[in-house]
């Protein structure tokens, strides 16, 4: 289910017209190695990766829609914010592509 979330967060970014083409390549490449990251973690942790790949997406719409809404794209920024904590101790590099995401997209939507 999250390396599914992460296909749409992938078509959102290739298909957004606003973001720049430096900006495209960070992002998918930021989703690769997040792909990479969440296919390494133990069947246990698969509700983790879900939420942190759901405020990811979040994330990614409310930065690259029309209409962005700072509140919601906060909210989403949060959430990823949080499952980092969950993940910093056990997966650090998982926690530190998550955070590059985040402030990837940010800089974006802001």
């Amino acid at each position: 289910m999250a390396l599914e979330t992460l296909d749409r967060i992938q078509l959102r970014i290739d298909g957004a017209p606003a973001i720049s083409d430096e900006n495209r390549r960070e992002l998918t490449a930021l989703v690769q190695q997040l792909r990479s990251e969440i296919e390494c973690l133990p069947e246990s942790q698969s509700e983790d990766a879900r939420s942190l790949v759901g405020f990811a997406e979040l994330s990614a719409f409310e930065a690259t829609r029309e209409a962005t809404s700072p509140e919601l794209l906060e909210a989403g920024l949060k959430g990823v914010e949080g499952m980092i904590f969950r993940f910093e101790e056990r997966h650090p590099r998982l926690a530190k592509v998550a955070g590059d995401f985040a402030m990837a997209v940010g800089r974006m939507g802001f």
